[in-house]
């Protein structure tokens, strides 16, 4: 298990189906008009996006700057996702 997390193989492979299921929730809401707004979907897969993409960039060995942009974004996106939720 270390071994695909070290070479990256699985954390791409779980970027991956960040993107799926933003398309499948994405396409959900497009043909029956329920389910999270399009807003709601992109802040929470956002952020959990984003730690994935720092943990990425992070076993990748790129520098400490991209890492903590990541989870600058991730935070931000958090913080979105949470105030729109926190409204309703």
């Amino acid at each position: 298990m270390a071994d695909l997390i070290a070479n990256a193989y699985l954390i791409d492979w779980v970027l991956a189906a960040f993107v799926a299921e933003g398309l499948l929730l994405m396409g959900y809401r497009a043909s029956t008009g329920k389910g999270l707004g399009y807003a709601a979907i992109a802040a929470n897969l956002l952020s959990g996006g984003m730690i994935v993409l720092a943990l990425r960039a992070a076993v990748s060995g790129a520098r400490a700057e991209l890492v903590a942009v990541c989870l600058l974004a991730s935070l931000a996106a958090h913080i979105i996702d949470l105030r729109q939720r926190w409204n309703r």
